[in-house]
């Protein structure tokens, strides 16, 4: 009778792991998407943003899932931006930096107009 008291409890415990892993599935994207967000703000700054800073206002107190969100965010941003997250080393600290992967011919072509816009006052 405890034995089956025992199993059951193991039972139950199971499958709440379960649903806890899969509800953190859908919380691990969108912390990778906010990290993502959080480099493209951060990167304005030209600093490097170091792991503390990452897990202070991204992971919050989900700091053990920084490896599986820091990857997310890399993949997001290579495909969405064409941008890699670059790990450095500064003042013995791990940090991270943004970079950017286009070409200056392709960054040219984009922020050159087409054609030339008319000229209103003069």
């Amino acid at each position: 009778c405890r034995l089956s008291f025992k199993l059951s409890y193991y039972n139950e415990y199971k499958s709440y792991l379960r649903l806890l892993v899969m509800a953190s599935e859908a919380d691990t994207k969108k912390l990778q998407i906010q990290l993502a967000r959080y480099f493209l703000f951060a990167d304005k700054k030209n600093i490097p943003i170091k792991r503390q800073d990452i897990v202070k206002n991204v992971l919050k107190d989900q700091s053990k899932l920084l490896p599986k969100v820091l990857e997310g965010a890399r993949q997001f941003l290579l495909d969405s931006f064409n941008f890699t997250i670059e790990e450095i080393d500064h003042n013995k600290n791990k940090c991270y930096m943004l970079r950017n992967n286009l070409d200056k011919s392709e960054v040219q072509a984009l922020t050159t107009p087409a054609h030339q816009i008319p000229q209103v006052w003069p």
